[in-house]
């Protein structure tokens, strides 16, 4: 299965995820750079171990897995050990191997019941949705997936994440997330299920400098009516993209998108260079990667 994003004009698809969905919403030009060029700086394309954040992320993912897979917390935590060999110092000493540990324990200890009843239906689930636009165009919606389980025969799609800033609103942050319910829809089509499914996002806050870490669980239920609304949301976000792409004009919508979550955006100096500076600033400081969900681990 191709999982590759971008547009690819001589097959008529564009093909997303939701990494991919949120830059061009976020601001059409990281949009061009990252998933119709696939430029990446050199530093993370060089790199021996992805960015903390993203390390710390990629740790606690297969750690999640092998408890579920297992259930043995002892391997849970050689699999994490193993996994984060090579993480950068963390400067505020939150995401750290020894964080994780207890954090492991916590989530074992607090989780108890329900995982004691919880069956493993899916692990890892790469899959992809065709969505039929405009003038003969196929959106593929691809997704990696973490779980699908079943609690008491109630189904459930799980996402793991790893958070380091939570407030009073991360919750009902989730209620309209377009990648749980993306990720409930293609659940539903991939699977054929007619009934409604949960689609849980199973934090880990590691929002202070010593534990015990924050543990949210915020559910959305996608039914028919989601299911369909959301559709409708990704197939207009497409048809936009499209029409950016054939006048040749992908907006730089600045100022918050450079400098979201307090960072600065990866390719605000190809934005504020000229076009006649562009391909010395690309040569220098950015190297040619896909974007590949289906190659993140």
């Amino acid at each position: 299965m191709n999982t590759r994003t971008g547009i690819n004009p001589s097959e008529k698809i564009i093909r997303l995820d939701n990494t991919a969905l949120s830059a061009f919403r976020r601001c059409p030009a990281e949009f061009g750079w990252k998933h119709i060029l696939h430029l990446v700086p050199k530093t993370e394309s060089e790199s021996e171990h992805p960015p903390l954040a993203l390390h710390y992320g990629i740790a606690w993912h297969a750690a999640m897995d092998a408890l579920y897979e297992t259930g043995d917390l002892n391997a849970t935590i050689t699999v994490f050990e193993k996994a984060a060999e090579g993480l950068a110092e963390d400067p505020k000493n939150r995401k750290t191997v020894g964080r994780g540990i207890q954090d492991l324990h916590d989530y074992a200890l607090i989780y108890e019941n329900e995982l004691e009843h919880t069956e493993l239906i899916d692990n890892e689930i790469l899959v992809n949705m065709p969505i039929t636009l405009e003038d003969g165009w196929i959106l593929e919606y691809v997704g990696a997936i973490d779980k699908l389980i079943k609690v008491r025969d109630k189904l459930k799609v799980l996402d793991h994440k790893t958070l380091g800033y939570i407030t009073m609103f991360t919750p009902m942050a989730y209620e309209l997330s377009n990648q749980l319910t993306g990720y409930g829809v293609i659940i539903r089509d991939f699977y054929g299920i007619e009934d409604a499914v949960t689609v849980e996002a199973d934090i880990v806050g590691v929002t202070r400098t010593k534990p015990p870490s924050e543990f949210l669980r915020p559910e959305i239920i996608v039914n028919d009516h989601c299911a369909d609304e959301w559709i409708l949301d990704i197939k207009t976000t497409a048809e936009m993209m499209l029409t950016a792409w054939k006048l040749g004009s992908l907006p730089k919508y600045g100022h918050d998108a450079c400098t979201q979550f307090g960072r600065l955006c990866a390719y605000h100096q190809l934005c504020t260079a000229g076009p006649k500076t562009q391909p010395r600033v690309i040569e220098a400081g950015y190297a040619e990667l896909p974007w590949d969900p289906g190659e993140r681990n």
